[in-house]
């Protein structure tokens, strides 16, 4: 099984590279990275420049205009693949069996979506709260409906931050 990892960025040389590796760096190996840049005025260019000629797996498109980042997604949705594809900010790091787990789950439950806890950090990487979820009382909102319905209709899934519990996040 294979899977496309999305990830649009702009103006992120400080963090991306850390992204980058700890994406690479996964147990599960059979994926693609897509990359679109929004036209970054910062070294993002040329660090992602960098990583197409070190792993085959990064693919990256360079926008001639900034679409955005709904767009800039939607343009790498567009260029989706595999059977499934996961989100990635330039900022986050990923933990190394983030990929495989996330998979796991999916074909252990059958369903079309995971969305998990996640841990936030600071920009040295200093652990601020080991669940996103405590931290924003989802898991009394579940216990209180007694199913994960309100997850969904009540978009509890991060905007500042976005989630895997085995991510952490700056």
């Amino acid at each position: 099984m294979k899977i496309d990892i999305l990830m649009a960025t702009y103006n992120g040389e400080k963090f991306l590279r850390e992204q980058i590796d700890s994406i690479l760096e996964q147990s599960f190996s059979d994926f693609r990275l897509l990359i679109s840049d929004d036209m970054s005025k910062d070294s993002t260019r040329e660090i992602l420049n960098e990583y197409v000629k070190k792993d085959s797996r990064v693919v990256v498109f360079l926008q001639n205009k900034n679409l955005g980042t709904v767009q800039n997604f939607e343009f790498l949705m567009q260029k989706v693949e595999s059977e499934y594809f996961m989100f990635s900010d330039q900022d986050d790091i990923w933990q190394k069996d983030k990929i495989k787990k996330s998979l796991a789950k999916m074909e252990e439950t059958e369903c079309d979506l995971v969305y998990t806890n996640l841990q936030v950090v600071d920009q040295q990487l200093n652990l601020v709260n080991a669940s996103y979820w405590k931290l924003k009382g989802f898991e009394k909102k579940v216990k209180k409906h007694n199913n994960f319905a309100s997850l969904y209709l009540n978009n509890y899934i991060t905007r500042k931050y976005h989630a895997s519990q085995i991510q952490m996040v700056r």
